[in-house]
């Protein structure tokens, strides 16, 4: 039998926001998990200021 390890994806996507008619970058960050049998869940999503190394 055929051995499958889980996956991880991890991605951003980057979008303009305006508030207060100041308009601000923002990320939203999703992490994708694949279990061994194929089955797909998403893990986190979060909306964070910009991409950095604290995401």
């Amino acid at each position: 039998m055929r051995r499958r390890d889980p996956i991880i994806f991890i991605d951003a996507i980057h979008f303009s926001v305006r508030h207060d008619n100041i308009v601000s970058k923002l990320a939203a960050y999703v992490v994708l998990g694949i279990h061994e049998d194929r089955y797909k869940e998403v893990l986190l999503l979060e909306v964070g200021e910009n991409e950095s190394n604290k995401y």
